[in-house]
């Protein structure tokens, strides 16, 4: 029966190696663990088998990944729970408690404490390095801005705990048509895209990885590159398939490139209550050079959110969470009335309107 099972998924090259490494004569992957239940119930996708590559096959194919990053001219990441397990955040494929993603796995008393995972800082390292030119992100946690990644090259397709103009997105919900007009826009461009720690199980979103396979078949990009523990159904159009902990991966291709990432503190703000001058209007839009507004985030502080489904809500600061992000509270529809809704805006906001690099902001004050 454990022969069957792994005749079956992997059945060719290709599935075991993408499209670069058939044929190749590499040993298919290994099992690290037996899952029969389903990565994703209710969705498209497959058993919750863990996988890790055979020895020596690993390094071939870090080699081929990092000569795909340096042929690329738009490089776009994907990225999914699994890049952020290791930082005490849960996810929705891991089906074992023998998992390896649950091995060493933080205890986080909330979800806002997690920080980056070395794979969140490898990319940053790439973006720095001209490698990585986009980042299109499922999760909400905020962990590439964390890691130092600019909020200005980042599209949280999904939503986020740290944006009050981009509430999170049900997995019934509708994506948010400027996002996604950017991501496709994003996907159009690229040559190559990175999908790490998703399980591709049929999400509006996975057509980064679709897309640019499709047009990789014609010689129109380098193609998808897939990064998990688990098998998905999309692994038959990868071009380079690779089974590994998303943290191993990444730092094995920053060693090679021989790039070191930054552990910089996640950017947050004073514990202290502040009027900043910002160059951004009371839409939220940059203004003309030269002219400035306050942005009041004191405690009781009015407030209004400019974009997204909560454009035009108001309401006050509450206070700082323990890194140093604004707490507000503001006054959104439900039904026919308006009820409170604490939400969080990143300090890394803060940072990015006083340095005059965000396209616009998310809140602002009521003067």
């Amino acid at each position: 029966r454990f022969r069957c099972i792994l005749c079956i998924m992997f059945a060719s090259d290709i599935v075991a190696h993408g499209a670069l490494g058939a044929g190749q004569g590499w040993a298919h992957p290994e099992v690290r663990l037996l899952c029969e239940a389903s990565a994703r119930p209710g969705y498209d996708s497959s058993r919750a088998h863990e996988f890790k590559e055979a020895p020596g096959v690993f390094d071939l194919k870090i080699e081929v990944l990092c000569d795909l990053l340096k042929r690329s001219r738009s490089t776009q990441a994907y990225t999914g729970a699994g890049i952020s397990t290791a930082s005490g955040l849960g996810d929705y494929a891991t089906q074992s408690p023998d998992s390896v993603t649950a091995q060493g796995r933080p205890q986080l008393r909330t979800h806002f404490e997690a920080q980056p995972t070395a794979a969140h800082h490898a990319l940053v390292a790439l973006h720095e390095s001209g490698l990585l030119h986009g980042w299109i992100q499922q999760n909400h946690d905020g962990l590439p801005q964390k890691a130092g990644y600019p909020q200005g090259s980042l599209n949280e397709i999904h939503g986020s705990w740290f944006d009050p103009s981009n509430p999170v997105v049900s997995m019934s919900g509708q994506l948010r048509s400027d996002l996604f007009e950017d991501m496709q826009r994003r996907i159009q461009a690229a040559d190559l895209v990175l999908a790490l720690g998703t399980s591709l199980a049929g999400m509006n979103a996975d057509q980064c990885v679709t897309s640019v396979a499709e047009r990789a078949r014609s010689h129109g990009a380098l193609g998808a590159v897939i990064v998990s523990l688990q098998q998905t159904q999309q692994d038959g159009i990868a071009a380079l398939r690779i089974f590994a902990p998303i943290d191993e991966m990444m730092e094995a291709v920053c060693g090679r490139l021989g790039l070191v990432p930054r552990r910089s503190p996640a950017p947050g703000l004073n514990p202290v209550e502040e009027v900043f001058q910002v160059a951004y209007g009371e839409d939220g839009a940059r203004l003309s050079e030269g002219r400035t507004r306050a942005l009041d985030l004191r405690e009781d502080a009015q407030v209004r959110v400019v974009a997204g489904p909560y454009a035009g809500c108001e309401g006050e600061v509450v206070g700082q969470q323990k890194e140093g992000h604004v707490k507000l509270r503001i006054m959104v529809p439900v039904k026919k009335l308006r009820a409170p809704h604490v939400v969080v805006l990143g300090g890394w906001w803060v940072q990015d309107a006083l340095a005059g690099t965000a396209a616009a902001i998310p809140v602002v004050s009521i003067l």
